[in-house]
């Protein structure tokens, strides 16, 4: 019998419906281990080797898949792409002490369907001990700083509390910008003219600042009073020819802004959803940074445009792509629609489907018709202020068809207007606007982290959910804001651990740590570099906080 381990039992029905007879498939529900809670865990005298226990509640697990796998005559592991998963498999492999000659494979699984499963099976491979080092030198560069750390921000908010490396790093951060970003709302002027009766709306511009902007209600109802008694005249049109292209299929990072922005989920809910997807056979994996798509699914998508809009909507054939770095989020089978698919994973699903048919169409073509209105004592003496219009008709729908959220508002019927009319506003009106910089969402800070190279999305997402689960971080009204506690846990860090916590620091950690993965850093000797700088900030924060924290042989 041949045994594949995987991480859920979702994943594990998926694969044995694409696999048939002849197969065990076993779930391992997660890592088996990890650092004791009472101890460091890491001896700094001897290459910072850890010293991991057994999770509670774990043995049985243990026990149940040593035996499986000591009796299965091919062991493969088929735990998720990428570093997390190869340490997963490295870990059970050590635990379970098989034999030496017992056949043991590694599966990259970028989609659970039976072709993709096959080819696998065939291109299996052994377990890459880089990635488990690289994964080993994450734990213990995280664990040295969560671990020194909680004791000085429990003394900080005078309870109990701790913080992982990451969270720390990004609560840092989400402070810095709730103290440089607080701004107050304002006031604009827009106004509602006619032109052969049709009316449009215009908003209030200045010559230098763009959007006319003022800081009270008082000024703002001041200057439409003014405006009320001024002269409006057209001075300029024009028409502008513009092509839309679609959009890319999405990358992890897209895609949970994109589900941010059109479904209002939060960054932790599409990317447990997105597993539930992929573990049930609807999509690729979605961890990628790549919009990569391999020929046979771009002659699948072309193949499926051509069926349900025509030739009309698809463009000509380009060479194809030779990036093999991943492949983007996509549907596993073009031709299983959205409605076909029921549940809470559904209106995700419809997304990735929309954006993977519509990258495959043409671009859409529209004409951009635009008027700048002066406003003035009279015609020639204008204020160095303005009101802008503008609207936009659809030449040809192009990928419009599919993904009609890019479509351009038609906020104006321009027809009627023509340079030098002479206007009048049926209404000006004084409207509240929001601060220029407004709390950040989930998807934004996530995105802010990730162009900062500090993370992977998913990375940055458990820190994310993290901080909100230890109290650090509060959602209000769709965004995430600092706590109380988490307002002064971000100006300690930014005190007391400048370096440590700074963008600069981490990026070249992050850096690191991915070097590592490829062979190209020793994971020693990052830990290590790691240790001495958070060391040096650690001893000087420790005697700064005045508390006494838990000593470790420092050599």
């Amino acid at each position: 019998m041949k045994l594949m381990i995987v991480e859920t039992p979702a994943k594990g029905r998926t694969l044995a419906a694409a696999l048939g007879k002849g197969w065990q498939i076993e779930p391992c529900f997660g890592t088996l281990q990890g650092f004791p809670e009472d101890t460091l865990g890491i001896d700094l005298t001897r290459d910072f080797r850890p010293t991991l226990r057994l999770l509670p509640g774990k043995g049985n697990r243990l026990r149940k898949l040593s035996r499986f796998m000591h009796a299965a005559e091919v062991v493969y592991f088929a735990t998720i792409p990428g570093v997390e998963g190869e340490a997963l498999a490295w870990e059970l492999l050590e635990l379970a002490q098989l034999p030496a000659d017992k056949p043991v494979f590694r599966l990259d699984l970028p989609a659970l369907d039976k072709a993709t499963v096959t080819a696998a099976i065939q291109l299996r491979r052994e377990l890459d001990p880089k990635l488990r080092d690289a994964h080993q030198a994450r734990l213990l560069v995280d664990r040295l700083f969560s671990y020194h750390l909680a004791p000085l921000v429990s003394k900080v908010l005078g309870e109990r509390h701790t913080i992982s490396r990451l969270q720390a790093i990004l609560l840092r951060g989400i402070g810095e910008r709730e103290r440089t970003a607080a701004g107050q709302p304002g006031w604009t002027i827009s106004a509602r003219f006619q032109a052969h009766g049709v009316p449009f709306d215009a908003a209030l511009y200045t010559r230098q600042r763009g959007l006319a902007r003022l800081n009270t209600q008082a000024q703002a109802e001041g200057l439409r009073d003014l405006l009320s008694q001024s002269v409006f005249t057209v001075a300029r049109t024009a028409q502008t020819a513009r092509t839309r292209l679609p959009r890319p299929p999405f990358t992890t990072l897209s895609l949970i802004q994109a589900a941010a922005g059109e479904l209002g989920l939060a960054p932790d809910t599409t990317l447990a959803l997105a597993q539930l997807l992929y573990e049930s056979g609807w999509i690729m994996f979605y961890h990628t940074t790549s919009t990569h798509i391999p020929p046979d699914a771009v002659t699948a998508a072309r193949d499926f445009i051509l069926r349900a809009y025509g030739a009309e909507a698809l463009p000509p054939p380009t060479p194809p792509s030779t990036a093999t770095a991943g492949e983007a989020i996509r549907p596993t089978d073009v031709t299983r629609l959205p409605d076909q698919l029921d549940g809470a994973g559904a209106p995700l699903y419809a997304l990735i489907w929309t954006r993977f048919v519509a990258a495959h169409m043409l671009p859409a073509r529209y004409t951009l018709h635009g008027a700048l209105i002066h406003v003035g004592k009279s015609a020639d003496q204008p204020y160095p202020l303005d009101f802008r219009v503008h609207s936009t008709v659809i030449e040809a729908e192009g990928f419009l068809k599919v993904d009609p959220a890019l479509l351009p508002k038609m906020t104006a019927d321009l027809s009627g207007v023509g340079q030098g009319d002479t206007l009048t506003p049926v209404e000006l009106q004084v409207q509240p606007v929001e601060a220029q910089i407004q709390p950040a969402t989930g998807a934004a800070l996530l995105a802010d982290a990730v162009s900062k190279h500090l993370c992977t999305p998913e990375q940055g997402v458990e820190a994310l959910t993290g901080l909100i689960e230890r109290g650090y971080l509060q959602r209000a009204d769709g965004h995430l804001q600092p706590t109380e506690h988490g307002v002064v846990v971000s100006d300690y860090l930014r005190a007391e651990f400048p370096t440590v916590t700074g963008d600069r620091f981490n990026a070249q950690s992050h850096s690191g740590l991915e070097h590592s993965a490829r062979g190209n850093v020793d994971h020693v000797k990052l830990v290590r570099w790691f240790w001495t700088v958070f060391r040096a900030e650690w001893e000087r924060a420790k005697s700064q906080t005045g508390t006494r924290v838990r000593e470790e042989a420092h050599e």
